[in-house]
């Protein structure tokens, strides 16, 4: 468990104000000649090349049709699955991708269990698709990566710092974190009155 600050949002707590989330993990190993090209495809967001592309298509179409019509977003769910095996295979199997599972975020990194265990200070690709299909990606060091007590989400713990994110990823990290805040604040207010 974490010590949660419930201090009006500020810049400074913002990093350190850390939400319990839902989401999706997919994690690669960012070799050391390749790390200045994915930090800028990161921080720019426009050299997605055309699997991924593809692969945002259909989540942006399945968060659209998600709440209208079952059937298809079922339809394009499946076919996402399958776009991200096909990713999976493109990139010679060197990502793991995690089951919807618990995670700790904030606006500085975030902490989840993972099936492999990876070394401290090792650069990872990161990306984090939350339960409502909101996707961001960022370039972490890992900070640890440590057995843990076996859940169905893995037998490992990580934590990684993010270091290259786009301003655009950042701020919906920042949203969920304010709106977390505020609604955790709300709630103590609300059990003080009670």
């Amino acid at each position: 468990p974490t010590t949660t600050h419930l201090s009006p949002m500020s810049e400074n707590n913002r990093k350190h104000f850390r939400v319990d989330e839902e989401a999706y993990v997919v994690i690669r190993h960012v070799p050391k000649n390749n790390i200045r090209q994915i930090a800028e495809e990161i921080n720019q967001s426009i050299k997605i090349n055309n699997l991924a592309s593809i692969n945002k298509n259909i989540l942006d179409g399945l968060a659209i049709t998600q709440g209208k019509d079952r059937q298809f977003a079922r339809l394009l769910s499946a076919m996402n699955e399958k776009m991200d095996y096909i990713l999976k295979k493109v990139e010679g199997d060197s990502m793991e991708e995690t089951m919807l599972q618990p995670i700790n975020i904030s606006s500085g990194g975030c902490r989840f269990h993972t099936t492999e265990i990876y070394d401290g200070r090792e650069v990872i690709d990161i990306r984090i698709r939350f339960s409502n299909l909101v996707e961001i990606r960022a370039m972490a060091i890992v900070i640890f990566s440590r057995p843990a007590s076996q859940t169905e989400f893995g037998p490992y713990e990580m934590a990684c710092e993010f270091k290259a994110i786009s301003s655009s990823h950042q701020e919906a990290i920042d949203k969920r974190v304010m709106l977390r805040q505020k609604r955790m604040l709300r709630e103590r207010q609300e059990a003080q009155n009670s």
